[in-house]
């Protein structure tokens, strides 16, 4: 007699097209997609930290994931058209939510463990947690805890 199987738990994840890259994480971070706001920039600010801008009464940064690592020409990059409003997760005071810059609208897909397959050897950067291929599309698991981190420290500075 064989043992019983295990069916395999998926995640209802979600692709997002960066300029040169595709962010993946799930479904539940995604508070919402919008065409890009009137941004307030920030003076003194990384150059990654764009601006904010009002949502739904509050203040929302608005970052670019790919300068953050380096990813690109800065020189060169056009502003996105849309932004990816995430909710904050580590209940960090004056971050409930932050947007990144996207391409364009992100791809719904069902993942299991089984469906994302570690890429090694590509470029590390402090935010991203694995280079990864899922579903035979390349993107990058990101670390939204370092991520919210030097997104707080960066806050404070200014």
């Amino acid at each position: 007699m064989s043992a019983p199987q295990v069916e395999e738990q998926k995640v209802q994840s979600l692709i997002v097209p960066l300029r040169h890259q595709n962010l993946i994480l799930p479904q539940a971070s995604l508070a919402e997609v919008i065409t890009m706001p009137e941004l307030r920039l920030i003076d003194g600010s990384e150059a990654w930290l764009i601006g904010v801008f009002q949502w739904r009464s509050e203040q929302v940064p608005l970052i670019s994931m790919e300068q953050f690592c380096g990813i690109g020409n800065p020189e060169h990059i056009n502003r996105a058209r849309r932004v990816a409003i995430f909710y904050g997760l580590e209940n960090i005071a004056g971050i409930e939510y932050y947007a990144v810059e996207i391409q364009a609208i992100p791809h719904p897909v069902l993942l299991g463990e089984s469906d994302v397959v570690p890429i090694e050897g590509a470029e590390a950067c402090e935010i991203i947690a694995q280079h990864v291929q899922a579903v035979g599309i390349k993107g990058f698991l990101p670390d939204l805890g370092v991520l919210e981190e030097r997104l707080r420290q960066q806050l404070e500075l200014l």
